[in-house]
């Protein structure tokens, strides 16, 4: 399928820096296939990542939704989107229905306890990073929110435990 093509065509040249490029395969993906999830997605991640284009970032996230209601990452996305935005509420309810879809999302876990963190609600956002760390250890981002949490909470020692956990074991994942 050529979408498929052009959206990993995309993605690449999303790799390599060359945004406008980037966008315009992703474009040319829909175009070919306007129901195609992934490139929405990956087009409102590009929006995002690379333009910090919030609400066109959404909008993208809301179409693939639209077709996959079912796809975990994409909640997660649009929940990362909200937040970078400052609409917090917004982005944990993103990040619920990622977790309700796929209750082994460690990515949608964690980032759920990092905007419970923003909010200061620091015991939630610790449950948050504890179960997604249940699920994978060594998760960097898992570990540096739990960190944050416990650091907000005053408990610097365990903290700076994370922290340096993360630094030097921490392994990036990515929800997909």
């Amino acid at each position: 399928d050529d979408a498929i093509i052009w959206n990993n065509y995309g993605n690449s040249l999303s790799d390599l820096g060359r945004s406008e490029e980037a966008l315009a395969a992703y474009d040319r993906a829909i175009e070919l296939n306007d129901r195609y999830d992934r490139a929405w997605n990956n087009k409102g991640w590009h929006l995002l990542d690379s333009y910090h284009a919030v609400r066109e970032a959404i909008d993208c996230f809301s179409k693939a939704i639209e077709i996959n209601p079912g796809y975990s990452a994409i909640w997660n996305n649009m929940g990362i989107a909200y937040s970078r935005g400052g609409a917090y509420q917004k982005a944990i309810e993103c990040f619920d229905q990622a977790i309700f879809v796929n209750p082994r999302n460690s990515i949608a876990l964690s980032n759920k306890g990092g905007v419970l963190s923003n909010l200061g609600r620091h015991e939630e956002g610790l449950a948050c990073c504890d179960l997604a760390l249940e699920i994978r250890p060594d998760c960097y981002n898992s570990l540096n929110n739990k960190g944050v949490n416990l650091k907000a909470l005053g408990r610097m020692e365990e903290a700076l435990q994370y922290f340096d956990k993360a630094i030097n074991e921490g392994v990036y994942y990515e929800e997909g």
